[in-house]
């Protein structure tokens, strides 16, 4: 079963380890889970309207942790930016979440402290592409740092369909539970194989869990259009857990309704300066992808 406590980073920081990890953790623990398999849930879109009230919350967590079982297909760019972390990320992608899911990732890094300012640097990249048989990664290295070039492949077998529904259509209580007295909480598990900084777009459940969990704390505040898609704007109050983590107390969030994927999100501190933000620049969904991109990483 894919459990973990919420005490982590909301995406994983060290991106190149966190690729070939994700595929390690499925290849290690799928067995595990499958002996732990829960009752799949049909999917139904709902009808959702802008307004604050309680089942409109309750509905916009449920999609979010759903979020991969509402689109096929999507391709876009983003970028990310931790202060706290010290990095800003550029990345584009795309994800085939069909029968047999397939990713591709191309990551610009720029890990200079003044990282706001300054756009990723083309010298220092890392591609990912999995074809649902192979999981590929090249790193450009960097000649500025004198690090090399370097390219590894991994073979990762398409996930069995009982891994992959786990937890499908659960709600935001169904996946919290308790062990000792300390909270766990239920992840799904991402069959194409996403990177922590797209999945926290694509399948924002970090999210909702670790800041949706509590709907006093939050409201929905309209709608606004981001990257050409309508969504629904979210601000609230952080928990003590990312209040301390994040050195910071709000956030703002927007989500489309009808997908869950996150397409903005910003932690804002008191001073009223964003100190870790996601930006989506485009996004297409449900559209053709270039399958070309999934088996290469050159």
């Amino acid at each position: 079963m894919n459990k973990k406590k919420l005490t982590k980073s909301i995406i994983a920081i060290s991106l190149s380890v966190g690729v070939l990890g994700y595929g390690l953790t499925y290849l290690t623990n799928h067995d595990n889970a499958l002996a732990q398999v829960t009752e799949t849930k049909e999917i139904k879109k709902v009808h959702f309207t802008s307004s604050n009230t309680e089942t409109n919350k309750i509905n916009i967590q449920n999609t979010m942790l759903n979020a991969i079982d509402y689109y096929s297909t999507v391709a876009g760019s983003l970028e990310y930016y931790s202060k706290r972390g010290g990095f800003n990320l550029s990345v584009t992608y795309q994800n085939d979440l069909s029968e047999k899911p397939k990713s591709y990732e191309k990551t610009l890094y720029n890990q200079d402290t003044n990282v706001k300012t300054q756009a990723a640097s083309n010298d220092d990249y890392e591609v990912k592409a999995y074809d649902g048989d192979t999981l590929s990664i090249y790193k450009s290295g960097s000649k500025e740092r004198g690090i090399a070039s370097n390219t590894t492949t991994e073979k990762v077998p398409p996930m069995p369909l009982e891994t992959r529904n786990q937890f499908k259509g659960t709600t935001m209580k169904e996946r919290i539970g308790a062990t000792e007295g300390e909270k766990l909480y239920n992840y799904r598990y991402e069959p194409s194989l996403m990177s922590g900084t797209v999945k926290t777009s694509l399948l924002p459940e970090d999210i909702a869990l670790g800041f949706l969990e509590d709907t006093t704390k939050w409201d929905i505040k309209g709608e606004e259009k981001i990257a050409g898609v309508n969504t629904v704007a979210i601000e609230g109050t952080l928990n003590a857990n990312y209040t301390e983590r994040f050195n910071a107390k709000n956030f703002k969030i927007n989500v489309d309704p009808h997908t869950g994927i996150m397409l903005q999100m910003e932690v804002i501190d008191d001073t009223a300066t964003v100190v870790e933000a996601l930006y989506t620049k485009n996004i297409e969904i449900d559209n053709t992808l270039n399958q070309k991109l999934f088996s290469s990483v050159k």
